[in-house]
């Protein structure tokens, strides 16, 4: 997800210059490149403080909410090109096969110490990846590649779902979050029932969210869809074996209960007022000034919106703000339970083949890949990462971000990885050739679609290439 899409944050700084060095070149100075929306800059600090006491490689940064765009111009024009980066998720598997990514091997065979419970043992990033990750870096650089290599290691593990007000849902008579579709549906029901004003008197709808991007429903849908088919039939989706995955029921009855709950042929529903000239962060501000009770989002909700959240609560008067994540109610006709997080996984990390430092480079990324800088990492942002890291013991961390790593904890994680040659090269995805914009987009409004035709359009797409990505990978055809 590209956070803060409606803020421009650009920044350049330095940090432990060392005397009569360029910071930008040689070995003894490395550039980062790094996406600071939702995660800010502390964190990035403290770690090459740590990483120059340590080597005595200075570091400078490129520190932007746009970097993930702005590096694949620096890698394909070759000018102004880090010697690391940490970006979001985006099609880095084109980066790896026009020659831009450095192997990084390696890294994920290096034997780190892990220390638990008082007692060390060596581990390997490739082993310490949380199961269903431990390959999303891996792949082949070409079809016709002898060996597959490691171009990238994963950096997020998302918290995803509803984040809502604890005080109204209790003074609705709610002692606990939704925990099924009917549960939530009634919720609804019940905010809209009791007609409630927050303290500038706008009417309170049940959700928050921006049509401007209306992709972060994704994180809430996917796992519907998920807790619909269970993690056999999610699994097999991203193997790709022919194109009737993009058939599976759970996708339409995900789609359906997005429908159902928010969409209309008058129009959006249940939802604030003017969606279309909201962003991600208009909305958090209006969840934040009580205008709703819910907003689909995940773990960085809090780090991005410092410095917005009041005090006292907007709706319910005489009580101090207070707010919490729950994981997507289960759908109805589930067949996986409910513990299950959509982990937008996808972020990652990795060193340009033409930086002009690339030892220092991965040097830099081996270090904060190293357990307890994993672990410092999530600390600091609140975010997770997709390895076996434990959190829950955790100390001077908010209620929301110990709700948020319980969560993390408690849950199987949903993955987007595949080992299939359409994905690593075709790039496709859970909604390829129509976009997550459109597919939602059409589900309500004067033009509203049934789910089963929005979801066929999809498929239409996908069949009718498909015979044609296979010639082109030589690969069998399977549709």
């Amino acid at each position: 997800m590209k956070r803060l899409s409606g803020i421009i944050l650009s920044l350049i700084f330095s940090l432990g210059i060392m005397s009569g060095c360029d910071v930008n070149s040689g070995k003894g100075s490395i550039k980062v490149a790094y996406f600071t929306g939702g995660f800010g800059t502390e964190w990035m600090k403290e770690m090459a403080k740590d990483f120059t006491t340590e080597t005595n490689i200075t570091v400078s940064f490129e520190a932007s909410n746009t970097i993930t765009r702005d590096l694949e111009t620096y890698l394909e024009s070759e000018v102004n090109i880090p010697d690391a980066f940490l970006v979001l998720l985006t099609n880095w598997r084109s980066w790896a096969t026009q020659g831009w990514l450095e192997p990084l091997d390696d890294i994920y065979n290096k034997e780190y110490t892990l220390t638990e419970n008082g007692k060390n043992s060596s581990v390997k990033i490739k082993d310490y990846l949380n199961e269903g990750f431990q390959t999303y870096g891996k792949m082949k650089q070409r079809p016709s590649s002898a060996s597959e290599n490691y171009w990238v290691i994963p950096w997020t593990n998302h918290v995803t779902g509803f984040v809502y007000n604890e005080n109204v849902l209790q003074e609705l008579g709610w002692a606990k979050a939704p925990e099924t579709e009917t549960e939530l549906k009634q919720l609804i029901s019940d905010i809209n029932g009791a007609n409630l004003r927050n303290s500038e008197g706008t009417q309170v709808k049940p959700f928050a969210w921006g049509g401007k991007e209306i992709k972060y429903w994704n994180y809430v849908v996917m796992a519907w869809w998920a807790q619909y088919e269970g993690m056999n039939k999610w699994n097999e989706f991203w193997n790709f074996p022919n194109p009737e995955v993009y058939l599976q029921e759970g996708r339409v009855e995900a789609l359906r209960l997005f429908q159902d709950i928010v969409g209309s042929e008058a129009g959006w529903i249940n939802s604030i007022n003017n969606l279309s000239e909201k962003d991600h962060i208009d909305a958090a501000r209006a969840f934040l000034k009580g205008e709703a009770v819910m907003m689909p989002t995940s773990a960085f909700f809090e780090n991005e919106m410092q410095g917005f959240f009041p005090t006292a609560d907007p709706i319910v008067s005489g009580k101090n703000f207070s707010y919490k994540m729950m994981t997507p109610p289960l759908i109805s006709g589930a067949k996986a339970g409910a513990a299950l997080n959509n982990s937008e996984a996808g972020d990652f990390m990795g060193v340009p083949s033409k930086a002009k430092n690339k030892d220092g480079g991965k040097k830099f990324i081996e270090f904060i890949n190293r357990p307890e800088n994993i672990r410092k990492f999530s600390v600091k942002t609140g975010m997770p990462r997709p390895f076996q890291t434990v959190y829950s013991d955790a100390n001077s961390i908010s209620l929301f971000i110990k709700d948020c790593f319980a969560i993390y904890e408690s849950t199987e994680q949903l993955y987007k990885n595949s080992n299939s040659a359409l994905y690593h090269y075709k790039d496709l995805n859970e909604w390829v050739g129509v976009g997550e914009n459109s597919v939602y987009s059409s589900l309500s409004g004067k033009n509203i679609k049934p789910p089963t035709d929005v979801n066929k359009s999809v498929y239409n797409y996908a069949k009718s290439n498909w015979k044609r990505w296979c010639n082109e990978l030589g690969i069998p055809y399977s549709g």
